[in-house]
Protein backbone atom coordinates (compact mmCIF):
# COMPACT_ATOMS: atom_id res chain seq x y z
CA UNK A 1 0.00 0.00 0.00
CA UNK A 2 1.08 3.70 -0.54
CA UNK A 3 2.23 5.15 2.46
CA UNK A 4 1.92 8.61 0.87
CA UNK A 5 0.23 10.59 3.86
CA UNK A 6 -1.31 12.47 0.63
CA UNK A 7 -3.21 10.04 -0.24
CA UNK A 8 -5.81 10.43 2.90
CA UNK A 9 -7.99 12.88 3.30
CA UNK A 10 -7.30 15.43 5.66
CA UNK A 11 -9.53 14.99 8.90
CA UNK A 12 -11.42 17.97 10.05
CA UNK A 13 -12.43 18.76 13.60
CA UNK A 14 -15.76 18.62 14.83
CA UNK A 15 -17.27 21.88 14.51
CA UNK A 16 -19.84 21.31 17.68
CA UNK A 17 -19.63 23.55 20.15
CA UNK A 18 -16.70 22.30 23.22
CA UNK A 19 -17.70 22.28 26.74
CA UNK A 20 -14.70 24.48 29.10
CA UNK A 21 -16.50 23.61 32.25
CA UNK A 22 -19.59 26.25 32.62
CA UNK A 23 -22.02 24.62 29.88
CA UNK A 24 -21.13 27.23 27.93
CA UNK A 25 -20.66 27.40 24.55
CA UNK A 26 -16.96 28.00 23.30
CA UNK A 27 -17.42 31.56 21.50
CA UNK A 28 -16.92 32.16 17.34
CA UNK A 29 -13.33 32.92 16.77
CA UNK A 30 -13.03 37.00 15.99
CA UNK A 31 -12.72 37.55 12.24
CA UNK A 32 -8.88 38.91 13.20
CA UNK A 33 -7.64 35.70 13.59
CA UNK A 34 -4.18 34.79 12.55
CA UNK A 35 -4.43 33.29 9.41
CA UNK A 36 -3.77 29.65 9.87
CA UNK A 37 -5.88 29.13 12.89
CA UNK A 38 -9.53 28.96 13.92
CA UNK A 39 -11.82 28.95 10.78
CA UNK A 40 -8.69 29.02 8.21
CA UNK A 41 -8.21 25.63 9.31
CA UNK A 42 -10.88 24.28 8.29
CA UNK A 43 -10.28 24.85 4.43
CA UNK A 44 -8.19 22.09 2.16
CA UNK A 45 -4.68 22.28 2.91
CA UNK A 46 -2.15 23.25 -0.11
CA UNK A 47 -1.55 19.07 -0.59
CA UNK A 48 -4.85 18.16 -0.34
CA UNK A 49 -5.29 20.76 -3.91
CA UNK A 50 -1.48 19.45 -5.00
CA UNK A 51 -3.35 15.62 -4.83
CA UNK A 52 -6.68 16.69 -7.18
CA UNK A 53 -4.47 18.06 -9.82
CA UNK A 54 -2.32 15.61 -9.85
CA UNK A 55 -5.02 12.98 -10.24
CA UNK A 56 -6.79 15.34 -12.43
CA UNK A 57 -3.27 15.48 -14.44
CA UNK A 58 -3.00 11.87 -14.95
CA UNK A 59 -6.66 11.04 -15.55
CA UNK A 60 -5.93 13.47 -18.69
CA UNK A 61 -3.23 11.74 -19.84
CA UNK A 62 -4.59 8.19 -19.59
CA UNK A 63 -7.66 9.07 -21.83
CA UNK A 64 -5.48 10.85 -24.46
CA UNK A 65 -3.14 7.58 -24.55
CA UNK A 66 -6.32 5.73 -25.13
CA UNK A 67 -7.81 7.96 -28.36
CA UNK A 68 -3.97 7.48 -29.43
CA UNK A 69 -4.19 3.83 -29.13
CA UNK A 70 -7.79 3.12 -30.39
CA UNK A 71 -6.46 5.32 -33.58
CA UNK A 72 -3.14 3.40 -34.12
CA UNK A 73 -5.31 0.32 -34.02
CA UNK A 74 -7.86 1.61 -36.66
CA UNK A 75 -4.95 2.50 -38.74
CA UNK A 76 -3.45 -1.19 -38.66
CA UNK A 77 -7.06 -2.44 -39.18
CA UNK A 78 -7.42 -1.02 -42.41
CA UNK A 79 -3.43 -1.03 -43.83
CA UNK A 80 -3.09 -3.45 -46.64
CA UNK A 81 -0.96 -5.88 -44.39
CA UNK A 82 -3.56 -6.88 -41.78
CA UNK A 83 -5.86 -7.11 -45.02
CA UNK A 84 -3.20 -10.11 -46.20
CA UNK A 85 -3.75 -11.24 -42.45
CA UNK A 86 -7.50 -12.06 -42.90
CA UNK A 87 -7.02 -13.39 -46.13
CA UNK A 88 -3.73 -15.62 -45.74
CA UNK A 89 -3.00 -16.09 -42.47
CA UNK A 90 -0.23 -14.25 -41.08
CA UNK A 91 1.99 -14.05 -44.46
CA UNK A 92 5.50 -12.32 -44.24
CA UNK A 93 4.61 -8.96 -45.63
CA UNK A 94 7.34 -7.49 -47.52
CA UNK A 95 7.00 -3.83 -48.89
CA UNK A 96 7.31 -3.26 -52.99
CA UNK A 97 10.79 -2.62 -54.51
CA UNK A 98 9.78 1.63 -55.58
CA UNK A 99 10.95 1.33 -58.90
CA UNK A 100 11.77 -1.93 -61.49
CA UNK A 101 15.55 -3.12 -61.24
CA UNK A 102 16.11 -2.90 -65.11
CA UNK A 103 13.83 -2.07 -67.71
CA UNK A 104 14.29 -1.53 -71.61
CA UNK A 105 15.67 1.67 -71.71
CA UNK A 106 18.70 0.41 -69.16
CA UNK A 107 19.87 -1.69 -72.47
CA UNK A 108 23.58 -1.09 -74.02
CA UNK A 109 23.89 0.74 -77.47
CA UNK A 110 25.10 -2.83 -78.08
CA UNK A 111 22.14 -4.85 -76.82
CA UNK A 112 19.46 -1.79 -78.17
CA UNK A 113 21.03 -2.50 -81.60
CA UNK A 114 20.50 -6.21 -81.53
CA UNK A 115 19.19 -7.93 -84.73
CA UNK A 116 17.25 -11.31 -85.05
CA UNK A 117 19.07 -13.58 -86.50
CA UNK A 118 18.10 -15.84 -89.43
CA UNK A 119 19.00 -19.10 -87.69
CA UNK A 120 17.31 -20.39 -84.66
CA UNK A 121 18.55 -22.41 -81.41
CA UNK A 122 17.36 -25.93 -81.36
CA UNK A 123 14.97 -27.29 -78.69
CA UNK A 124 14.73 -30.85 -77.90
CA UNK A 125 11.17 -31.96 -76.73
CA UNK A 126 9.56 -31.69 -73.56
CA UNK A 127 10.23 -35.37 -72.84
CA UNK A 128 13.85 -35.24 -73.39
CA UNK A 129 13.98 -31.85 -71.70
CA UNK A 130 12.52 -33.89 -68.47
CA UNK A 131 14.97 -37.03 -68.62
CA UNK A 132 18.28 -34.27 -68.92
CA UNK A 133 16.61 -32.45 -65.14
CA UNK A 134 16.24 -35.58 -63.83
CA UNK A 135 19.39 -36.78 -64.54
CA UNK A 136 21.37 -33.75 -63.55
CA UNK A 137 24.35 -33.75 -66.08
CA UNK A 138 23.28 -30.23 -68.13
CA UNK A 139 23.85 -27.33 -66.77
CA UNK A 140 21.97 -24.28 -66.74
CA UNK A 141 22.35 -21.57 -69.22
CA UNK A 142 22.86 -18.90 -66.23
CA UNK A 143 26.18 -21.23 -65.41
CA UNK A 144 27.93 -19.32 -68.31
CA UNK A 145 26.87 -15.80 -67.80
CA UNK A 146 29.67 -13.49 -67.71
CA UNK A 147 27.39 -11.02 -66.41
CA UNK A 148 24.17 -11.33 -64.15
CA UNK A 149 21.78 -8.90 -62.59
CA UNK A 150 23.57 -7.45 -59.09
CA UNK A 151 20.65 -7.50 -57.43
CA UNK A 152 16.76 -9.19 -56.86
CA UNK A 153 14.19 -7.23 -54.89
CA UNK A 154 12.40 -9.30 -52.17
CA UNK A 155 9.33 -8.70 -54.66
CA UNK A 156 9.36 -8.56 -58.25
CA UNK A 157 7.23 -5.07 -59.95
CA UNK A 158 5.76 -4.80 -63.56
CA UNK A 159 8.47 -3.52 -65.39
CA UNK A 160 11.35 -5.27 -63.54
CA UNK A 161 13.98 -6.78 -66.06
CA UNK A 162 16.87 -9.00 -65.26
CA UNK A 163 19.18 -9.16 -67.76
CA UNK A 164 22.60 -11.79 -68.66
CA UNK A 165 25.00 -11.82 -71.13
CA UNK A 166 26.36 -15.50 -72.09
CA UNK A 167 28.98 -16.60 -74.09
CA UNK A 168 28.66 -20.83 -76.08
CA UNK A 169 29.88 -22.55 -78.36
CA UNK A 170 27.71 -24.11 -80.89
CA UNK A 171 27.57 -27.60 -79.61
CA UNK A 172 27.00 -27.04 -75.84
CA UNK A 173 23.70 -28.24 -74.85
CA UNK A 174 21.76 -26.30 -71.97
CA UNK A 175 18.93 -26.06 -69.68
CA UNK A 176 17.15 -22.87 -69.69
CA UNK A 177 14.32 -22.83 -67.21
CA UNK A 178 11.60 -20.78 -64.97
CA UNK A 179 10.24 -21.92 -61.20
CA UNK A 180 7.57 -21.04 -59.04
CA UNK A 181 7.67 -21.51 -55.28
CA UNK A 182 4.50 -21.49 -52.92
CA UNK A 183 4.06 -22.24 -49.40
CA UNK A 184 1.36 -25.35 -50.20
CA UNK A 185 0.31 -26.82 -52.98
CA UNK A 186 -3.48 -25.51 -52.80
CA UNK A 187 -1.61 -22.33 -53.03
CA UNK A 188 0.52 -23.38 -56.44
CA UNK A 189 -2.49 -24.21 -58.01
CA UNK A 190 -4.25 -21.23 -57.24
CA UNK A 191 -1.47 -19.10 -58.52
CA UNK A 192 -0.75 -20.86 -61.70
CA UNK A 193 -4.62 -20.06 -62.77
CA UNK A 194 -3.89 -16.58 -62.64
CA UNK A 195 -0.39 -16.36 -64.01
CA UNK A 196 1.40 -16.79 -67.21
CA UNK A 197 5.05 -18.36 -68.01
CA UNK A 198 6.10 -17.85 -71.85
CA UNK A 199 9.64 -18.58 -73.35
CA UNK A 200 10.61 -16.20 -76.13
CA UNK A 201 13.84 -17.00 -78.44
CA UNK A 202 14.54 -14.90 -80.68
CA UNK A 203 11.21 -12.75 -80.89
CA UNK A 204 9.09 -16.39 -81.41
CA UNK A 205 7.34 -17.98 -78.53
CA UNK A 206 8.36 -21.05 -77.73
CA UNK A 207 5.75 -23.75 -77.86
CA UNK A 208 4.79 -25.16 -74.19
CA UNK A 209 4.84 -28.84 -75.79
CA UNK A 210 8.57 -28.15 -76.14
CA UNK A 211 8.62 -27.46 -71.94
CA UNK A 212 9.42 -30.29 -69.52
CA UNK A 213 6.73 -29.68 -66.09
CA UNK A 214 8.25 -30.56 -63.10
CA UNK A 215 7.30 -30.15 -59.29
CA UNK A 216 10.00 -30.32 -56.45
CA UNK A 217 9.55 -29.41 -52.75
CA UNK A 218 12.60 -27.27 -51.81
CA UNK A 219 14.06 -27.85 -48.01
CA UNK A 220 12.13 -25.34 -46.32
CA UNK A 221 9.13 -26.74 -47.41
CA UNK A 222 8.35 -24.51 -50.47
CA UNK A 223 6.21 -26.31 -53.02
CA UNK A 224 7.23 -25.71 -56.57
CA UNK A 225 6.67 -26.21 -60.40
CA UNK A 226 9.27 -25.86 -63.05
CA UNK A 227 9.17 -25.61 -66.78
CA UNK A 228 12.36 -25.99 -68.89
CA UNK A 229 13.41 -26.26 -72.10
CA UNK A 230 16.52 -27.92 -73.38
CA UNK A 231 18.89 -26.53 -76.12
CA UNK A 232 20.83 -29.07 -77.87
CA UNK A 233 22.57 -26.30 -80.70
CA UNK A 234 23.55 -22.82 -81.20
CA UNK A 235 24.33 -21.41 -84.62
CA UNK A 236 27.06 -18.70 -84.59
CA UNK A 237 25.84 -15.16 -83.66
CA UNK A 238 23.78 -13.61 -80.97
CA UNK A 239 20.56 -15.03 -79.68
CA UNK A 240 18.21 -13.30 -77.33
CA UNK A 241 16.16 -15.36 -75.34
CA UNK A 242 13.40 -13.93 -72.98
CA UNK A 243 11.12 -15.27 -70.28
CA UNK A 244 8.20 -13.27 -69.70
CA UNK A 245 6.15 -14.00 -66.20
CA UNK A 246 2.87 -12.02 -65.87
CA UNK A 247 0.28 -11.87 -62.86
CA UNK A 248 -2.79 -11.91 -64.50
CA UNK A 249 -3.96 -10.11 -60.71
CA UNK A 250 -2.42 -9.48 -57.58
CA UNK A 251 -0.75 -12.98 -56.41
CA UNK A 252 -0.13 -14.12 -52.89
CA UNK A 253 2.24 -17.26 -52.77
CA UNK A 254 1.55 -17.65 -49.22
CA UNK A 255 4.72 -15.49 -48.20
CA UNK A 256 4.13 -12.21 -50.30
CA UNK A 257 2.16 -10.48 -51.98
CA UNK A 258 3.41 -9.48 -55.93
CA UNK A 259 1.10 -7.02 -57.84
CA UNK A 260 -0.55 -7.59 -61.54
CA UNK A 261 2.27 -7.29 -64.38
CA UNK A 262 4.99 -8.77 -66.08
CA UNK A 263 8.80 -9.09 -65.62
CA UNK A 264 11.25 -10.52 -67.32
CA UNK A 265 14.43 -12.55 -67.45
CA UNK A 266 16.44 -11.54 -70.84
CA UNK A 267 19.63 -13.74 -71.77
CA UNK A 268 22.08 -12.22 -74.56
CA UNK A 269 23.42 -15.55 -75.36
CA UNK A 270 27.11 -15.01 -78.12
CA UNK A 271 27.90 -18.21 -80.03
CA UNK A 272 31.58 -18.24 -81.62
Amino acid sequence: MNSNPNDKPFEMKSQEPQDIGNDTPAAAPPAESTPGVGYASMQPSTGARGDRTLWLTIGGITITACCVVALLIVSVIRSDPFQDLLTYGFPTYEMPTRAPTLSPRDLTATQSAWVRPDLFPSIASAEEAKRAVEEENTPYLEVFAFNTPYSFPEINQPGDLYIYEISLVPTMQTLWDYGWCTTTQEILEQNFAQMKVEFVVNERTVSERLLAVTEFQRADGGVCRGFTALITGWPVGQHQLETHITFLQPTHDGWNLYPAGTHSYKYFVNVE
